[in-house]
C-alpha cells in the first residue's frame, strides 16, 4: 500500500512498503504525478517485474556462491578452514547444477526442500575403501532395510555440546 503525504507546499511524497520487496520511495511536485507513479509501482510488484530486493535478476545462486568463496571464505584464519569451505561450495556447485542455475530472485522454498529431500537420502563416503578420495553420493542403503528419521533419538536441550542435542 502507498502512503502518500505532503511534504511542502509544492513537494508530494510517496512510500511504498510490501513485504518481499524494497522499499520504494519518490518525491514529486503535484499529487497526481505522485498517485500514477505509486499506482505503477504497485501494479509492477503484483505482476512480480520489480526486483525483489537488491539483487538483480540476473543474478544467480551460483554466482552468489562464487562470490561469497572469493569474498568471505578467503579471509578465513584458518588455512584448513578455507579448504573445507571452498570444497563444499565447489560440490554444491558441481553435483547442483539445476538449483544454482537459479536467478536468486526466482528461489523459492520448494526448491530448497525439494534439495534437502534429496540430500537426505544420500550419505557421503570416500572413493576406494580404505582410501582417500572425493565425496560421492550413494543411495542410503538403509532406505531398502526400513529405516525410518523418526526412529532416531530425540533431541534434548540439556547438553548444547552433544551434536544430537543441538
Amino acid at each position: 500500500m502507498a502512503t502518500i503525504r505532503q511534504k511542502g507546499p509544492y513537494q508530494w511524497h510517496v512510500q511504498i512498503r510490501r513485504k518481499g520487496f524494497p522499499y520504494q520511495t519518490e518525491t514529486f511536485s503535484t499529487k497526481k504525478d505522485a498517485e500514477a507513479w505509486a499506482r505503477e509501482i504497485e501494479v509492477k510488484m503484483d505482476r512480480g517485474t520489480v526486483a525483489r530486493g537488491s539483487m538483480d535478476k540476473r543474478t544467480t545462486l551460483g554466482d552468489l556462491l562464487r562470490r561469497y568463496g572469493e569474498e568471505v571464505t578467503a579471509k578465513r584464519r584458518g588455512e584448513a578452514s578455507k579448504k573445507s569451505e571452498n570444497s563444499r561450495i565447489n560440490r554444491f556447485l558441481r553435483e547442483e547444477p539445476d538449483l544454482y542455475a537459479y536467478a536468486v530472485v526466482n528461489l523459492t522454498s520448494e526448491l530448497f526442500e525439494d534439495y534437502r529431500n534429496r540430500r537426505l537420502t544420500q550419505f557421503a563416503s570416500r572413493g576406494k575403501p580404505g582410501r582417500r578420495g572425493q565425496y560421492k553420493a550413494v543411495e542410503r542403503l538403509a532406505q531398502k532395510s526400513g529405516f525410518r528419521w523418526s526412529a532416531l533419538p530425540k533431541r534434548s536441550s540439556r547438553n548444547p555440546f552433544d551434536p544430537l542435542c543441538a
